[in-house]
Formats: C-alpha cells, sequence, structure tokens
C-alpha cells in the first residue's frame, strides 16, 4: 500500500474515536374511533298551561306533573347526555301584535336536569315543565300558541 493511502485509512480511524452513531427508530401510534347512532328526539305529549283569566297571576307547571311535556329519547345505549333548555318564549293569540296577545313562558326545567343516561335499550323519556308569566289586566281573549327547542347532545 501507498503511504498517502496508509495516512487516508489511519486519519479516517482517528476520526471516528470518540464518535457515536446513534440508529433512527421510527413508532407507530394507534388511531380508534367508535362510530354511535344518532340522537332522536320526539314530542310525545306537549305542555299545556290550561286555561286562565285575565289578571291571573303566575302558573308555574314542574316537570312530571300531570301538563308538563314529555320526549322521547332515542340513541346508543347506556350514553350520556347533556340537555340544553330555552331561556324563554312568547305564545301568541291572534296576530301577536300588542303586549294583550302575547304571554311570556320562560324558567323551563326537565326531567333529568341537566344531563342524562340512555337506558340499555338506548332509550329514555324526558319531561319538561316552566312557568307561565302573570296575565294582563287586558290579555286578549283566546289560544295561545308556541313553540320551543330543546337540544340533546353526546
Amino acid at each position: 500500500m501507498n503511504l498517502a493511502r496508509r495516512l487516508f485509512i489511519l486519519i479516517l480511524a482517528l476520526s471516528s474515536i470518540g464518535q457515536r452513531t446513534f440508529a433512527g427508530m421510527t413508532g407507530v401510534g394507534q388511531i380508534y374511533m367508535t362510530v354511535v347512532r344518532s340522537l332522536s328526539i320526539t314530542e310525545t305529549k306537549s305542555l299545556i298551561f290550561s286555561t286562565g283569566s285575565p289578571g291571573d297571576g303566575l302558573s308555574l307547571i314542574a316537570p312530571g306533573d300531570d301538563n308538563s311535556s314529555a320526549f322521547s329519547i332515542q340513541g346508543e345505549p347506556n350514553m350520556n347526555f347533556q340537555i340544553l333548555l330555552p331561556g324563554e318564549v312568547i305564545l301568541k293569540t291572534g296576530a301577536g301584535a300588542s303586549a294583550d296577545e302575547v304571554i311570556l313562558v320562560d324558567s323551563f326545567k326537565s326531567l333529568p336536569e341537566t344531563s342524562g343516561t340512555l337506558s340499555a335499550q338506548g332509550e329514555q323519556i324526558l319531561s319538561i315543565g316552566a312557568t307561565r308569566n302573570p296575565l294582563r289586566p287586558t290579555q286578549a281573549v283566546g289560544t295561545y300558541t308556541g313553540s320551543y327547542p330543546i337540544t340533546i347532545v353526546y
């Protein structure tokens, strides 16, 4: 071997002393997801404040009372869900153009209260109550109607 080649090998060997060589490693992560049945909600009984006369005071219907509403909820068995209630709703008669043709309903409550768990069959009954505000002394006579949203989410 010639001298230049020997020096090159010696320099190469000496330059690698004290240097570490690391092997790269790659890990693999897994991703999982479960698709569950969608929630559905169907009113099975309406909220009914019955009758009142002009000037009557407020009327409270508690969840579970005879005049409370009922909803059937269906979805993934044994799953928890949240209940979102409205703040207030206006009932109207006629055109609902004057203060005497509207009635405020608020303080919505539910049973279960803010969340629930679907049964092993994926079902739950939800009961809704609310408060009808006092009627004006000049409240228009007639049938008052309105609707309200109930939202349920997993």
